[in-house]
């Protein structure tokens, strides 16, 4: 899996202040997923629903872990559910853009 920089939008706990936050970090070269530092590691997001896939010490051991699980992952993005959630985050971003308009 290789990366590149780039800046991101991420989903937050729901009842959280802000529901998204923008963080810098690293990106995959099929800019599906970004790699962000948090307080106790790194987590992996799916770039698409804003949703965190996994956590883990270093972003080598959150890649090792996607691709041991990428069949599930990607059963996951077959599912209704999946969709939903890309077009939850889709609206919270719109409407976050339109606040900053």
């Amino acid at each position: 899996m290789r990366f590149h920089k780039g800046i991101f939008p991420i989903r937050m706990i729901e009842g959280y202040d802000i529901p998204v936050d923008v963080v810098s970090g690293w990106i995959n070269e099929d800019n599906t997923i970004g790699f962000h530092k948090i307080s106790k590691g790194w987590a992996a997001t799916d770039l698409d629903s804003g949703l965190r896939i996994c956590k883990a010490k270093t972003r080598k051991d959150c890649a090792e872990w996607i691709n041991a699980q990428e069949n599930k992952i990607e059963q996951r993005k077959l599912k209704t559910l999946y969709f939903q959630r890309v077009a939850e985050f889709r609206e919270i971003l719109r409407k976050e853009l339109e606040k900053c308009s």
